[in-house]
């Protein structure tokens, strides 16, 4: 299946760009363009950085214990 949509997002991606770069090729469109693939992929990284770094719960309270420890 990741197989299957990897390959769907790449040629939909070469379809976006052959319309892009293809009938205009200007310089603001070949900007646009790698603009918004690094918006896409900035998204993208950020959004799993934030469900990576979500933090447990249950380690408040060890956590909770070595600070309370290290401020005696």
């Amino acid at each position: 299946m990741g197989a299957r949509l990897g390959r769907f997002f790449l040629t939909n991606m070469a379809r976006y760009a052959t319309f892009i770069l293809v009938p205009y090729f200007r310089a603001t469109s070949v900007f646009g363009f790698a603009l918004l693939v690094n918006m896409i992929v900035q998204i993208w990284s950020g959004f799993l950085l934030s469900i990576y770094y979500v933090p447990d719960p249950s380690f408040v309270m060890t956590f909770r214990e070595e600070y309370i420890n290290e401020i005696w």
